[in-house]
């Protein structure tokens, strides 16, 4: 046998068939990304609703916590939120714990909540556990020794216009016989959540229950600029608007609402 006749029957593709071939190739290949890139995306936005939805838990979860601690005092049977907590510029009249302002249509509204911690009676096993919007107990080295002198949380919560939940805290000291107020820990604003990324809140709106006939239940939801008496607000409500991290996709909305209603659990 020549060798041009054993090359013969060794003949390959031919140039039109390996095109062919390619081309069903590419089709497969391109087919297999499409679904891995929408498996991606599906699994991207799956975990970009999951963190949404924890970031509305537990920002709803920390604004329950603040506001039912506010006019908390560690023995009520010896002392009163009037004797423990002085008028302020934030607080109009001694014994208020609960204040805000309204932001209206543009701007989030801010919450104002206080209460007292320290010894009870100079009892160091009667020391209360409270702590502040940040997590904080008494600074180290501060005597509260309740009644004679007390320590106040005092914490405004708010959306700021990076769309981050900040609390401002002010830790103070308070001696109701000689109504002197000490600053401890001056007034210092804290990020509770938020992203350096993108604006995870949108705005933060607060409603206040307002008993206004005195059968302790509420019979009107009203913002802070309509409270005319704040020991009259027997509860909170919470609107947490979130900016919705699929907006850019079809049929999705901007931004996402969850709120909440909180009783006043201190409220005399």
């Amino acid at each position: 046998m020549s060798l041009r006749s054993a090359f013969r029957g060794q003949a390959g593709y031919s140039l039109v068939e390996l095109l062919v071939a390619m081309t069903m190739g590419l089709f497969v290949m391109a087919g297999i990304l499409s679904v891995l890139l929408t498996v991606y995306r599906t699994s991207q936005g799956q975990n970009q609703t999951t963190q949404l939805a924890n970031n509305a838990y537990f920002a709803l979860n920390l604004l329950t916590q603040t506001i039912q601690a506010s006019g908390y005092i560690p023995d009520p049977t010896t002392e009163s939120t009037s004797t423990a907590m002085p008028a302020t510029a934030l607080y109009a009249q001694a014994g208020q714990f609960i204040s805000g302002t309204y932001g209206g249509t543009t701007q989030s509204d801010t919450l104002s909540v206080r209460y007292v911690s320290g010894l009870i009676n100079d009892q160091i096993g009667q020391q209360d556990t409270q702590i502040n919007c940040i997590g904080r107990g008494l600074p180290t080295g501060v005597v509260a020794n309740n009644p004679s002198t007390f320590y106040i949380f005092d914490q405004t919560l708010q959306v700021d216009t990076n769309g981050n939940l900040v609390c401002m805290y002010t830790g103070e000291t308070f001696n109701p016989q000689t109504q002197v107020t000490t600053i401890t820990e001056p007034t210092s604003t804290y990020t509770l959540l938020g992203s350096s990324n993108n604006k995870v809140f949108n705005q933060l709106s607060v409603l206040y229950g307002v008993d206004t006939n005195g059968d302790g239940s509420v019979d009107t939801y009203e913002n802070a600029s309509q409270v005319t008496n704040w020991s009259q607000v027997l509860s909170v409500q919470i609107i947490l608007v979130l900016n919705n991290p699929l907006a850019a996709q079809a049929g999705q909305p901007a931004t996402l609402t969850y709120s909440k209603t909180i009783p006043l659990m201190n409220h005399s």
